[in-house]
């Protein structure tokens, strides 16, 4: 093996290559502008040095990048393309805290809009254009996930946390649109609030929302049984949605499940034998309203989860669901709702290579700071979808390697910064295959 000689940094060198691409991606498609409308107002001055709006328009391709934690900034300040990307120099991190810092309840709601509005064009991108036809169904799910604190952070207060019993944590809540890798919503909670009633509001105007962006669309509402509340199954309906909620195994759920008698058979195992039945219940909650709503059972074999066995001569357990979905059958409705465990490789995947549960002191901060990273993981998923659709599906750390940790060198002549990329193989044979060059502007 030949040897190969070392010689000194070349300062024109970069790590992330694709960077200048996706950031130039975000100023087509407005997401600067709207990240600078929303913090308007909140940092003024005559000698401001780094302008709020561009030091939050600049955060979104540093998270995308897996720049998670604000401190994490240092080591990035000497890369030429990540320089340019905030302007010339990259702030102090005490400048970012700071900034984030600034942020109040209007410029969070603006935020949130932003990574809304991403989420959309995801889905419709995916679904053969931006525009939904009339009739579409968005498959919203919604969960809530902790967010383990080990200081005094404000809002982290001891709750629900199933995996460090007593430990302060957040509880944020968002929703997971439905065939994608994105979020609609996401709200920073404190530790001590839990799932219900006081979520009702939030989640029917997410689907008001929804309806307003794109009229004529359906959406539906996937909730696990903390969704077991009269009020929420009210709002969601009222907004105009259709909901699928699983109920909590009651004592009078039971009864009604274990009466059944006409069980509908829809799948059988080789022996003929039955191994899947559903029923349709008679079954109300004494605080449900007079309406139309449909209770449904399955019974099967099932390993996963909590479940209630409740025949001796059978291994078959038992689950069930309210909707007020009118044009499903129940074994629909019960496989429907399971695609809704594709929220939890979302969180994880948020939590594992975003750092969802980095923390600035200041809770708001820390809303603040969630929102970018929201904004950059659907920018960059309906990046991926705009580029080359096939990778679009896959895992953060695969994005990332393949459209923004691309090694180039950037390269001035003729009062021009041109930066000269290293070949990509796996999107040589892709009609949206980037050039080996791309032109700084």
């Amino acid at each position: 093996m030949p040897r190969i000689r070392e010689v000194a940094v070349d300062e024109a060198m970069t790590s992330f290559g694709g960077v200048a691409a996706f950031a130039q991606f975000c100023r087509d498609r407005s997401i600067d502008d709207d990240i600078a409308k929303a913090v308007a107002g909140l940092k003024t001055g005559p000698a401001i040095v780094y302008p709020l709006e561009r030091v939050f328009a600049s955060l979104v391709p540093m998270a995308a990048l897996g720049m998670g934690r604000v401190f994490g900034f240092e080591q990035l300040a000497s890369d030429p393309v990540v320089e340019h990307v905030f302007g010339g120099e990259v702030p102090s991190i005490d400048t970012l805290y700071r900034d984030l810092r600034r942020v109040d309840g209007g410029a969070l709601d603006a935020l949130e809009a932003i990574a809304n509005r991403l989420a959309l064009q995801v889905f419709s991108t995916r679904h053969g254009g931006e525009a939904l036809a009339s009739g579409a169904v968005v498959e919203l799910d919604v969960d809530t996930s902790v967010l383990e604190r080990y200081g005094s952070q404000e809002g982290a207060e001891r709750g629900y946390n199933p995996r460090a019993r007593g430990r302060r944590s957040h509880h944020p809540i968002a929703c997971r649109v439905g065939g994608t890798q994105t979020l609609f919503g996401v709200r920073l909670r404190p530790g001590n609030e839990g799932f219900g009633v006081v979520d009702s509001d939030i989640i029917a105007e997410w689907v008001r929302t929804i309806r307003r962006e794109k009229p004529g669309v359906q959406v539906l509402v996937r909730i696990d049984s903390g969704g077991d509340c009269a009020e929420l199954l009210e709002a969601l309906e009222d907004a105009g949605a259709m909901f699928l909620v699983k109920l909590r195994m009651t004592k009078t759920l039971v009864g009604a499940i274990a009466s059944v008698d006409d069980w509908k058979v829809v799948d059988r195992d080789a022996d003929g034998e039955p191994t899947r039945r559903t029923a349709e219940l008679t079954f109300r909650r004494d605080k449900w309203p007079d309406r139309p709503w449909r209770t449904v059972a399955v019974r099967d074999e099932r390993e996963s989860g909590k479940q209630r066995m409740l025949w001796d001569d059978s291994l078959d357990t038992a689950r069930a669901y309210v909707t007020n979905a009118p044009l499903y059958s129940a074994d629909e409705l019960a496989r429907l709702y399971d695609k809704r465990a594709g929220i939890e490789p979302v969180f994880g995947d948020l939590k594992g290579h975003w750092t969802l549960g980095a923390c600035v002191h200041d809770f708001d901060a820390t809303e603040a700071w969630l929102l970018l990273k929201l904004i950059a993981q659907n920018a960059l998923t309906l990046y991926a979808q705009t580029r080359c659709a096939p990778i679009a599906r896959w895992a953060t750390p695969s994005l990332r390697a393949v459209l923004l940790q691309i090694p180039g060198r950037i390269v001035r002549s003729a009062r021009q910064l041109t930066l000269k990329l290293a070949s990509r193989p796996l999107l040589a044979n892709t009609s949206a295959h980037a050039s080996s060059t791309h032109r700084l502007e």
